[in-house]
């Protein structure tokens, strides 16, 4: 929808919203109503009568995805958008709901809003099981590194402790241990088989790159979705986190202070498929060697991961497996 007659901004909450909606030709607000989440069909009554000439606008808060779906289900043009930068344009002296709502309507109106991606439904449930699998994965290395603790600390594996606290405190451990063995090897096993379903050639793609098997191959489709939606190669560095931000002023640069603003999980796996690189491959060893030549250890993983992040991104666009010869 190029030039819609109506622009809507929700300010979106946990048990409550605010919905402002605009006239462009007026400029004037039409509709400021908060809404309790008690019944998901309020905001459809709310937006019906402009459905046909309007466009919405939804901070990407942490709950953000039912509400979303919600209209687009319905057939309503939604737009996502960037909540940190939402927050730094909507500052001001006298801060409520309402004042946001409108905010976030005229930044729709005057093409300032900072769009975010909205994810397919069906991949962003698989993405969501990933996480949730790593989450379990940190869990389980967490008790590991407990058990360790309480066996160093009372010899369990030797004399044992007398102490019966200790050994129901040990026991509980080595049953949560087995249980989320169970749970991470029956999510894992689902996860593959939904990916392969509709994504089994990018999966044998990145499996071509030494160092990454199924898992990692999984880890990288499930963060990037799909590289059409990067303008370019170097927009998709910087979504990994590979790009410093700049801070220029006055013909002064202030260096990177602040928050690099990136895909942090993105940017861990391809690291890890840098040192994976290094240690399973011949040529990721000599090319680190080299790199090592000009740069710290630290700083030569980093280069690598991120010539691995430009090199994945024209494999999937080019659909072309990975080449040592013009990588190195």
């Amino acid at each position: 929808m190029s030039n819609p007659q109506y622009y809507c901004g929700i300010d979106f909450h946990k048990s409550s919203s605010t919905i402002c909606v605009i006239n462009s030709l007026t400029g004037q607000v039409v509709m400021l109503v908060e809404v309790k989440h008690t019944d998901s069909l309020v905001f459809l009554e709310c937006l019906a009568q402009y459905k046909e000439n309007l466009i919405i606008g939804v901070e990407s808060t942490y709950n953000w995805y039912w509400l979303v779906d919600l209209l687009q289900e319905q057939g309503f043009n939604v737009m996502l958008g960037d909540a940190e930068a939402i927050g730094n344009q909507c500052r001001r002296k006298n801060k409520s709901d309402a004042g946001d709502a409108e905010k976030i309507a005229r930044l729709l109106m005057a093409g300032l809003f900072p769009e975010s991606h909205i994810c397919n439904q069906q991949f962003r449930s698989i993405r969501d099981l990933h996480r949730g699998i790593c989450s379990l994965q940190q869990f389980r290395s967490d008790l590991v590194r407990q058990s360790k603790t309480v066996d160093h600390q009372h010899f369990l594996s030797g004399v044992g402790s007398s102490e019966e606290s200790t050994q129901m405190l040990a026991e509980s451990r080595k049953i949560l241990l087995e249980l989320c063995e169970t749970q991470i090897k029956s999510l894992n096993s689902y996860l593959q088989c939904e990916l392969k379903n509709y994504r089994e050639s990018e999966l044998g793609l990145l499996q071509t790159i030494p160092g990454v098997g199924e898992m990692l191959a999984s880890a990288l489709i499930l963060e990037i979705e799909h590289v059409d939606r990067f303008q370019s190669v170097g927009n998709f560095s910087s979504y990994c986190g590979f790009v410093p931000p700049s801070r220029v002023s006055a013909g002064k640069n202030y260096g990177d202070k602040g928050k690099n603003k990136c895909n942090s999980r993105l940017r861990k796996t391809f690291q890890v498929a840098a040192i994976c690189f290094i240690r399973y491959s011949e040529s990721g060893r000599t090319y680190n060697e080299k790199v090592k030549q000009q740069h710290s250890s630290k700083a030569s993983k980093n280069i690598i991961a991120h010539k691995i992040a430009r090199t994945v991104y024209y494999m999937l666009r080019n659909n072309k497996e990975f080449d040592v010869a013009r990588f190195a």
